[in-house]
């Protein structure tokens, strides 16, 4: 099977961020932190372990400039992670690993991750695929499941949910199609993203209005409440990823996962041994980094043999 696994960086990152906050003590000889780049590792290589993909491309978070220039107030009321997890460059730990391990990663300044996500699905154009993975907590991208412009069947896996979600999941739990969540979210609004919907309206409100007006958004906004209808149009915009010319990027390349064989490879081992990641490197070594850790959750605690204390 041809699967492509396209990966939220930027989300699997604070996730292993979070979860090294019990281990932050947790270091190379150097005082290097190392739980949170060890937490990643693990945690990539489950998902690879699991999803079986053939293929895979990881997204980073840049900058969305548009959806800034259509409200400037975008995430304004997100925290910056604690000084104690940012002060250790973590981010550069993974995405210094991600291509030493020869994954295909990319972060464009102008982006968020999700964009380049549905750019990369946008793209994957006659490339034999079979099916491609989603794989983040972003709810914004269970808008791609189903069947990609080009016939590809698409599914997600939301990190900390088991089971896989497809367009017939997603359409049990919600009551309507995955991708009309961008105009039920525009009524709605998203508050992690400070993007505010209707007042009173929720998902079962806002699934009922558009029902009524054969899912269009602009009519049942003017019907109703006219005057909010510019910022519940903006609203759309900010949340719909299938819009083909949102980002014209290029798909990832059509490279095959594989332990060796990218020039990267003395420079991952050398890495390893640097944070005095043993037991990871070790896998590496035996050709077998992408299977799933034995003990998982071991990692959140600190252990001799991949770092010091």
């Amino acid at each position: 099977m041809n699967r492509y696994l396209l990966v939220d960086g930027n989300n699997l990152a604070m996730r292993a961020l979070h979860a090294s906050w019990s281990a932050s003590t947790l270091t190379n000889a150097d005082g290097v932190p190392t739980a949170a780049v060890m937490i990643y590792i693990n945690a990539l290589a489950k998902l690879i372990a699991e999803m079986e993909p053939s293929h895979i491309a990881i997204a980073w978070d840049g900058q969305s400039v548009f959806r800034r220039a259509l409200l400037p107030s975008y995430k304004a009321n997100r925290k910056d992670a604690p000084q104690e997890l940012r002060r250790d460059d973590a981010f550069g730990l993974m995405q210094r690993f991600t291509y030493f391990a020869g994954i295909h990663s990319h972060l464009d300044p102008v982006h968020e991750a999700d964009d380049l996500i549905a750019a990369w699905w946008w793209a994957i154009e006659g490339s034999g695929m079979d099916t491609i993975i989603i794989a983040s907590g972003d709810k914004d991208l269970l808008q791609l499941l189903g069947i990609n412009p080009y016939g590809v069947p698409t599914v997600a896996h939301r990190f900390g949910d088991p089971e896989p979600w497809d367009d017939n999941r997603f359409a049990e739990v919600n009551g309507f199609e995955a991708e009309r969540w961008p105009l039920v979210a525009a009524l709605t609004g998203d508050v992690s993203d400070n993007i505010e919907g209707i007042r009173g309206i929720g998902p079962k409100k806002a699934v009922k209005m558009l029902r009524e007006h054969d899912w269009n958004l602009s009519e049942a906004v003017a019907e109703r409440f006219p005057e909010q209808l510019d910022r519940i149009e903006k609203n759309f915009r900010l949340m719909d990823l299938q819009t083909h010319s949102v980002v014209a990027l290029p798909a990832p390349p059509l490279t095959r996962l594989a332990e060796y064989g990218n020039p990267a490879d003395e420079q991952l081992d050398r890495f390893l041994a640097e944070l005095e990641l043993v037991e990871i490197r070790t896998r590496y070594r035996r050709n077998a980094l992408w299977t799933k850790p034995v003990t998982p959750g071991r990692t959140l605690r600190p252990r001799a043999a991949e770092g010091r204390a």
